[in-house]
């Protein structure tokens, strides 16, 4: 196939020169042999001196997008535009006139569980919107659009087992959200040695202030607002920042930035065990909201990378992985604790486990294998 792609590299823009859309969705399609004409959104925001997501952005993307799509059409027409929009990014009528070229339009999207809002304007005009969370279906169903569940995977040229010594006990790379200060305290209080990377841990400059700010408005709006339900919203969102800040304040040595996209990988793998969570707040990560769960990119790129990998359960992770067989699974802080304790004393067990995981994921979960997968569902290839 011929494809147009378009999107943003990183999947975090809180991590310097993060590359992850390349590494899994963009040299993927190339690996299976598909010839692709790559927009980035990265590129035509720093060339347009432009701020990203900003109204002047999305002006002059409207434009670019549909003006490049056409003229790299007439000159070798395509077979699919694949995309990771947002509505933040385009508008609906900008998926109507990409679509008058007859060409079928596939956007991604993940953290649909409870960041849903972002791509609800335009996915009703995307022929196939491919969604990582395999509960967000009915959400684009009750708009009247079409999904198409494409879980996560990774891509094996990055995430591979590398031969290194054990450099942390337990370790987790991601950001400070939702319950994920809880656990990390649970087990750090219980004497066990978790290091973590990653934006919201450790904060500093325009971050810092900007956290802080919040603070100080939900202090105020907690103490002057007469609406219960208001004030209570505000005082939660305060303990939750609060208690992460006193965690930090009590650790500090076991907290760092977040890592380049190789030193996760050697993170990873000097690591007897990698923590993930799948727990998210409903809403907009609200922690007045339900607690809800998804899997994310890490449920592949541990495994992947060789890694040991212990997270929450959920029936979706099950689907991927045999819990305690290729992956360990918690269902609360004290089950946490007590298997970290158990396979920190029982190497043996925990290779086993190690082992398992990286076949599975070698053999089911790479980004090659997902997008191959997808591209007949599509009947695309």
């Amino acid at each position: 196939m011929h494809i147009f792609l378009a999107l943003h590299p990183s999947g975090n823009m809180q991590v310097p020169g993060n590359t992850t859309w390349l590494r899994n969705l963009y040299e993927p399609m190339l690996d299976l042999g598909h010839t692709v004409f790559l927009f980035r959104l990265d590129k035509f925001t720093a060339d347009n001196q432009l701020v990203f997501r900003s109204q002047r952005y999305r002006e002059k993307l409207a434009a670019a997008l549909v003006k490049t799509f056409r003229e790299e059409h007439y000159k070798n027409p395509f077979d699919l535009f694949f995309s990771y929009l947002t509505d933040r990014d385009i508008a609906p009528d900008i998926v109507k006139q990409i679509k008058s070229s007859s060409v079928p339009v596939a956007n991604f999207s993940c953290n649909n569980t409870h960041q849903f809002y972002l791509t609800q304007h335009i996915a009703p005009f995307i022929d196939f919107n491919l969604h990582s969370e395999k509960n967000a279906r009915e959400k684009f169903l009750a708009i009247g659009a079409n999904p198409v569940w494409l879980q996560m995977a990774a891509n094996p040229t990055y995430y591979f087992p590398q031969q290194t010594g054990k450099k942390y006990e337990v370790s987790f790379v991601g950001m400070n959200y939702a319950r994920r200060a809880y656990y990390i305290s649970s087990l750090l209080e219980n004497n066990i040695n978790v290091s973590c990377f990653g934006p919201g841990w450790i904060l500093s400059g325009k971050t810092k202030f900007r956290k802080e700010t919040k603070r100080k408005v939900n202090l105020f709006s907690a103490f002057l607002t007469a609406h219960p339900e208001k004030r209570y919203m505000f005082s939660s969102a305060l303990a939750d920042y609060d208690f992460s800040r006193l965690l930090i304040r009590k650790f500090p040595g076991n907290f760092y930035p977040p890592p380049s996209d190789e030193q996760v990988l050697q993170i990873y793998n000097q690591s007897a065990i990698n923590l993930g969570f799948l727990e998210v707040y409903g809403r907009d990560n609200n922690s007045f909201t339900q607690l809800e769960y998804h899997l994310h990119l890490r449920e592949f790129e541990i495994p992947m990378a060789g890694g040991l990998y212990c997270t929450n359960y959920c029936e979706e992770l099950a689907e991927f992985y045999e819990p305690d067989k290729e992956v360990i699974v918690f269902g609360n802080e004290h089950e946490l604790r007590d298997k970290i304790n158990y396979y920190l004393k029982y190497p043996a067990r925990a290779e086993n486990i190690r082992k398992a995981g990286y076949l599975r994921a070698l053999q089911e979960h790479t980004s090659q294998e997902r997008l191959r997968k997808l591209f007949i569902q599509l009947k695309l290839d």
